[in-house]
């Protein structure tokens, strides 16, 4: 289903989905200039899975072989190729969440 449209901010804390269709529709439910904030756990470096996120991805992968936390590289791809303008370099928090700030283009 399609989300809801006309908002000025999206907050997306602690879901870990990044598949690019549900990026687009998170796009898609933003106004021009909108912003959208994601605070989740993302590995330190590719196949390596957050510290705090151990037995999800183990689960995962029995579903999902290839299954792997995005690091903060991966997702800023992934949201530019949804139509995303990253703001800035992801923040962490104390207990190892990233913090990214993106922009619906114009």
């Amino acid at each position: 289903d399609e989300f809801p449209t006309g908002f000025d901010l999206v907050l997306k804390c602690d879901v870990a989905v990044y598949e690019p269709t549900f990026l687009r529709k998170l796009w898609h439910s933003l106004k021009p200039g909108g912003k959208l904030i994601l605070v989740d756990h993302l590995s330190p470096s590719q196949t390596l899975a957050p510290f705090t996120r151990l037995e999800w991805t183990f689960l995962d992968s029995l579903r999902d072989p290839d299954y792997s936390f995005p690091t903060q590289d991966e997702l800023k791809l992934k949201l530019v190729e949804a139509g995303f303008v990253v703001l800035d370099e992801p923040l962490t928090s104390i207990r190892g969440l990233y913090v990214v700030r993106a922009a619906k283009k114009g």
